[in-house]
């Protein structure tokens, strides 16, 4: 008799193991898809922000050319923008790698899913 209960305490052990582990992993696993998703929005608004500064250097530039054109220097706004990453590079030892171009962010944007009718 002390047999049959000693089996059944086991078993119910081992099931309550069971059932904590699987508790423990879904939770974890839950929590790790939470993280992730977090992580992806985070990342989609960084590209979302890398074009937003794309279109505010664009137009930074023209009026700079403009400005510049009144006092006699006839700079394009593409010369103001490589004049501009000129000064950023030799200055702030800071570069924009070949990668963060607005049609390579627009490609990872959708490859996360987001909708870029319109960026």
């Amino acid at each position: 008799m002390e047999t049959e209960y000693l089996v059944a305490v086991i078993g119910v052990g081992g099931t309550l193991l069971g059932v904590l582990l699987s508790g423990l992993l879904n939770l974890l696993s839950g929590s790790q898809r939470e993280r992730q998703a977090r992580m992806k929005r985070r990342l989609t608004q960084a590209y979302l922000d890398l074009l937003a500064f794309y279109a505010l250097e664009s137009r930074y530039a023209e009026i700079v050319a403009q400005w510049q054109a009144e006092v006699g220097d006839d700079r394009t706004p593409e010369g103001v923008r490589r004049a501009s990453r000129k000064w950023l590079r030799e200055s702030e030892g800071m570069d924009i790698s070949d990668d963060a171009t607005p049609r390579v962010l627009r490609r990872r944007l959708q490859a996360l899913g987001a909708d870029v009718e319109g960026v």
